[in-house]
């Protein structure tokens, strides 16, 4: 299935009120969304793996957008963290793709918490800025999706799993030298269910000690990003490292 094949999601059990399911429709980050820093001496160890400027963005090889629609359900958490919680989705169906596109892997949904939909955006902008690596060194993401709750509805993963901060400002965007209009709209906004939808990895890497080879994987995949002038420095932690995806299925 390709990255941009589905144009919406309609999820079960991501938000609850008379008005069942709830339907998000793709978004598209604009490519000035995520204002470029580069400064090789923040983190001097990857120095030798960055380029020597910021580089453009590579050229994306996907097909035109698709208009297929998934319809799944939200599952049990597998995971939640300052700006996001992340559910595993069952009973996926995907309807209006071609016959050849049908093939859908295991799949988990990333919802923002309801003060850091900037967060997720600017998530949403680096997994299209490393769509060449999608698959390999990072997990494939199937797009970006939104839509308005309406009066009185709720979204259980919120009130499930509480968030430690409830501030209205998005901290994410301290990462910015500028800071996106849109995102400044977005730390204000509470009314909004986004989500990303993720294919899902396997299981977090074990404790050490690692063969040298696996350091040697491990390692490549933070190299791999850093070509790219994406400094991920910051997320090197077990947790974030995550074995190959299980088995999928085909509709």
């Amino acid at each position: 299935m390709a990255l941009n094949a589905i144009c919406s999601v309609t999820l079960e059990g991501g938000a609850t009120s008379e008005f069942l399911p709830v339907t998000l429709h793709r978004m598209t980050a604009p490519l000035n969304l995520v204002s470029a820093q580069y400064d090789p001496l923040v983190r001097p160890s990857l120095a030798p793996f960055l380029p020597e400027s910021v580089p453009e963005r590579p050229p994306s090889c996907l097909p035109p957008p698709g208009t297929a629609q998934l319809h799944c359900h939200a599952g049990k958490s597998i995971g939640d963290g300052h700006s996001s919680i992340i559910l595993a989705l069952n009973d996926v169906e995907l309807d209006g793709a071609p016959p050849d596109e049908r093939f859908v892997p295991r799949l988990v949904v990333k919802i923002a918490r309801s003060n850091r939909l900037a967060a997720l955006a600017r998530n949403a902008w680096f997994y299209d800025e490393m769509e060449c690596l999608q698959g390999s060194s990072i997990a494939r993401c199937y797009g970006w999706f939104e839509t308005e709750l309406f009066p009185n509805q709720i979204v259980p993963a919120w009130s499930d799993h509480p968030a430690e901060e409830t501030g209205d400002y998005d901290n994410a965007l301290d990462h910015d030298a500028t800071v996106h209009p849109d995102q400044l709209k977005r730390t204000a906004c509470r009314d909004v269910i986004s989500i990303l939808v993720l294919e899902r990895l396997g299981d977090r890497l074990p404790p050490g000690p690692h063969s040298k080879e696996d350091r040697k994987d491990i390692l490549s995949l933070y190299e791999d990003a850093s070509h790219l002038g994406v400094g991920i420095a910051h997320d090197v932690r077990r947790h974030n490292i995550l074995e190959l995806p299980m088995r999928s299925r085909t509709f």
